[in-house]
């Protein structure tokens, strides 16, 4: 069965984050997203979908409070 949950914790985010994003360009490093997120002082909410306790999926986005968004 599939398992979808939300991820808020900084540094639980950020392993996810090395763990599984490919690192191909500037952009992909955690550094970078952090850089940008802090700047913004948008949270991160990654949504993360486990199967048998594995992540088989995840959507890296942040709250934007002022648009009431995901981005």
């Amino acid at each position: 069965m599939l398992k979808i949950s939300i991820c808020r914790d900084l540094e639980k985010c950020r392993d996810l984050w090395e763990r599984l994003w490919p690192q191909e360009c500037l952009f992909d490093l955690w550094a970078v997203r952090a850089c940008f997120a802090g700047a913004y002082d948008h949270a991160p909410e990654f949504h993360v979908a486990e199967r048998d306790g594995r992540v088989v999926g995840m959507l890296p986005l942040s709250w934007i409070e002022e648009t009431g968004r995901y981005s």
